[in-house]
């Protein structure tokens, strides 16, 4: 099972760095996102293996959303009390 929240190792947190510097979009959202979907991890562990991710390789905001599923990208920015860049219903180009 994955780690608990408080749990999170730096060992364990520069591991999904490194992953996420090697990894494309949509292997690293595989990555972090498969403990979740095998009920192996929650919300709260997922949501803190994309920080561990994004916190060393420190992408920037114009990167993620170029990378990131649009409704990612929203999350994110609602979490952090953006408005949102693109209307939820608008389709990226």
């Amino acid at each position: 099972t994955a780690p608990a929240a408080d749990d999170l190792t730096s060992a364990e947190a520069a591991f999904i760095a490194e992953e996420a510097k090697q990894q494309s979009a949509r292997q690293l959202a595989a990555f972090v996102f498969k403990p979740l979907f095998k009920k192996q991890a929650s919300k709260v562990e997922t949501a803190q293996q994309l920080a561990a991710a994004l916190k060393d390789t420190k992408p920037t905001p114009a990167d993620l959303r170029k990378k990131l599923p649009l409704y990612l990208v929203e999350a994110i920015e609602y979490a952090c009390g953006i408005t949102p860049s693109v209307p939820a219903n608008a389709n990226p180009a």
